[in-house]
């Protein structure tokens, strides 16, 4: 949230070094505010592990995929390419909203700072910078490699490569 007013203040020329169109700049903002919801969102993931309540885990985690999914076409349809940013923001915030209404019903207690200074920090500190890392790591390579394969190539090309890495990451 500190970082928002920069983001702002700075989005046509990250969007013109990024997309080499500074009318691209509302993507740039939307896209920090789906990197912020889903940073929120993996801190309620690394709670329900936490809790270990595995199962309520994945009953959020399918339910966010279908979210997404059913947001996706509609949002693609209407805004084009921010159109899957917005929908990504839009599922990440009702991912947010559903974890948030599984730990009360669960627990009885609305995940907080202060809950999570007073009883959890230390452990999902420890649990969940690792995940914040790592998905970090994961997503400016992935964003990386896309805008080196966009620049070098073309935007056919990096939709070749991005069905080929899904079809190469599904589990066997």
């Amino acid at each position: 949230l500190i970082l928002f007013p920069f983001v702002i203040l700075f989005s046509k020329p990250i969007a013109s070094v990024i997309f080499n169109d500074p009318g691209l700049s509302m993507l740039v903002i939307i896209t920090f505010i789906w990197v912020f919801l889903s940073g929120l969102n993996a801190f309620y993931d690394a709670l329900l592990q936490a809790f270990k309540e595995i199962k309520l885990l994945s009953l959020k985690l399918s339910l966010f995929s279908v979210l997404t999914l059913a947001t996706m076409l509609p949002f693609l349809y209407w805004f084009r390419v921010t159109g899957v940013v917005i929908a990504l923001s839009v599922s990440s915030f009702g991912a947010i909203i559903f974890s948030q209404v599984l730990i009360y019903k669960q627990y009885k207690i609305i995940p907080s700072i202060k809950y999570c200074l007073r009883d959890y920090l230390s452990k999902l500190f420890r649990f969940g910078l690792a995940n914040v890392f790592t998905g970090l790591i994961s997503s400016y390579s992935t964003l990386a490699v896309g805008i080196i394969i966009v620049r070098s190539l073309n935007s056919s090309a990096l939709g070749i490569y991005q069905a080929a890495l899904i079809i190469a990451t599904i589990p066997t």
